[in-house]
């Protein structure tokens, strides 16, 4: 009844409801449609100055140049490995510059708009495509950071033929392929990459960064060839040219001495061998040793740095956080206090969970590259399941033991820092100036003046 006596006003509030819903839907597909536009402009204006994708290659001279010239610590340089990683991955996401709705909607809407544009006057939208260049540019990163060279040289040829290409972008280009040749021992042509990009873009920056790199290349060459021609097989001569990034070299020479080396000898070997085979692009099989080493004896002299290069690996690939996961629970049993400060420094420059999830459309186009391409991504995700699961039966073991041994009446605490970082673990010891903890991360000392709270549970 109701209904019926007042069907006009129902009937014109359902089809103002319907008309308010489109204006909305059609306003906020215009705003995806601009908003696409923006993003693609600020990446090309990024992509043409690139200073942030060279900072890996020169830092990575300058640290194997340090720990060559004994002026920095491992642990230092896994921290600064750490920290480099998580500024780099960072940049995948950014990697896609289409949103993820209203993939098909766009069309029809755009066509509107560009007719309403026309009628009055103004200029037409263009229909923003995917920056394919972009995108490949972000993919030979990927490689390069992955320590998969050739397949990064192989994807630079193919955007320095793309007519698309500005200059500042082939410089670039140019000199990523020269560190990626000098890094896998082809110096000749590394050498042939910096001149040309000192020669032919003296104009852009790229060019003295090309003049440094080349600097550090020669520099290392000179003494490679001095400690091939005058120092005998050993596991000395091995790091000697691992530190100079000769990685082929260094693993010909740790070949040649494991069979006859000393028992004592052994560990080292297997852990340099495992480091070189990370830098030829074999991570599986990198990390696959550096675990059997932490199962071997957690308490070993190489462990902890076993497990820092297991972090690394996983902090440069994508996705690779159950890499990171298993150097976490690799820590229990280690307690290294550098593995809790490299997460410390991931963390600073990582992408929240929720950024990360409203991110995800963008992120699929860079993972779908990757994927169909074929990159080694490090270890198989089943092989890193079954490693975790031996770590955590381990750690029941030792618990149980230790059970047995020392009743429980442990004190467990979760501490608020004057940073915004939170702590949960077990007391191991308090001072006047300071807490130690035990946590999933290893120990960790936390000075009084930087809490701010503090809690029993």
């Amino acid at each position: 009844m109701i209904s019926g006596k007042y069907v006009t006003e129902i009937s014109l509030i359902v089809v103002t409801a319907v008309i308010v819903a489109m204006t909305v839907l059609f306003n906020d597909i215009n705003i995806q449609i601009r908003i696409k536009e923006i993003r693609t402009f600020l990446q090309r204006s990024n992509r043409d100055d690139n200073s942030i994708d060279h900072i890996g290659l020169v830092m990575k001279y300058r640290l194997h140049k340090a720990m060559y010239e004994n002026r920095i610590t491992s642990e230092n340089k896994s921290i600064l490995e750490a920290r480099i990683n998580s500024i780099l991955s960072s940049r995948d996401e950014q990697s896609s510059a289409l949103p993820g709705r209203y993939k098909y909607l766009s069309v029809p809407v755009l066509f509107t708009i560009n007719i309403i544009r026309y009628v009055i006057g103004m200029p037409l939208i263009k229909d923003i495509k995917e920056d394919e260049v972009n995108l490949d540019l972000e993919v030979a990163y990927y490689y390069e950071r992955n320590k998969d060279y050739k397949k990064a040289i192989s994807l630079y040829n193919q955007i320095l033929n793309e007519p698309v290409s500005g200059r500042a972008l082939k410089a670039s280009v140019l000199l990523h392929q020269g560190f990626c040749y000098s890094i896998i021992g082809d110096y000749d042509r590394a050498k042939s990459k910096y001149l040309t990009v000192i020669k032919d873009y003296g104009d852009i920056n790229t060019a003295v960064t090309a003049a440094v790199m080349l600097r550090y290349l020669e520099g290392f060459r000179t003494e490679i060839e001095k400690v091939l021609k005058t120092e005998k097989d050993s596991t000395e001569k091995g790091d000697k040219l691992y530190k100079l990034i000769a990685y082929t070299e260094s693993y010909e020479v740790l070949k040649r001495i494991e069979n006859t080396s000393l028992p004592s000898e052994k560990g080292k070997i297997k852990y340099f061998k495992a480091r070189t085979l990370e830098e030829m692009g074999e991570p599986g099989k990198a990390v696959e040793i550096y675990q059997q080493i932490i199962m071997e004896d957690s308490r070993s002299e190489y462990a902890a740095s076993a497990n820092r290069r297991i972090f690394l690996v996983g902090s440069a690939a994508y996705e690779g956080e159950k890499i990171k996961k298993l150097a976490v629970e690799n820590n229990r049993l280690i307690n290294d206090d550098t593995l809790v400060k490299m997460v410390e420094e991931d963390s600073k420059f990582r992408k929240s969970d929720n950024d990360q999830r409203d991110n995800k459309a963008i992120q699929n186009s860079f993972a779908d590259k990757i994927i169909t391409s074929g990159v080694n991504t490090s270890v198989e995700s089943n092989s890193i399941d079954r490693m975790i699961k031996k770590v955590e039966e381990k750690l029941n073991d030792k618990k149980n033991i230790s059970n047995k041994v020392n009743p429980p009446g442990e004190v467990r605490v979760k501490i608020f820092t004057n940073d915004g970082n939170i702590f949960i673990g077990i007391l191991v010891k308090e001072t006047p100036a300071e807490i130690v903890i035990k946590s999933s991360l290893g120990s960790i000392k936390i000075s009084k003046s930087r809490i701010s709270r503090r809690i029993n549970l």
